[in-house]
């Protein structure tokens, strides 16, 4: 009795998961593409590119450490996406 106990409680967790798993995923990618989020990572990169080039990077050279930055970013987040399919 105890293995059908516990492979109903697995079942049940699994249903659950099923249901609330896309909804968070969701809730997150909607979280990173908001306009708020939009503009802190415009400023964080922005200041990223004014701290490397401040402390002596040349502005080519940091630019494209910027550029990389933003790359990153949208590889992460298009992951996130491909996930909620």
């Amino acid at each position: 009795m105890t293995e059908r106990k516990d492979a109903q409680e697995i079942a049940e967790i699994f249903s659950a998961l099923r249901s609330e798993v896309p909804g968070l995923i969701k809730d997150l990618i909607d979280a990173v593409y908001s306009p708020e989020t939009a503009a802190t990572m415009a400023k964080s990169i922005a200041t990223f590119y004014k701290t490397l080039v401040e402390n002596g990077i040349e502005q080519k050279e940091a630019l494209e450490m910027s550029k990389g930055l933003v790359i990153d970013f949208r590889k992460i987040f298009q992951g996130l996406g491909r996930k909620n399919e």
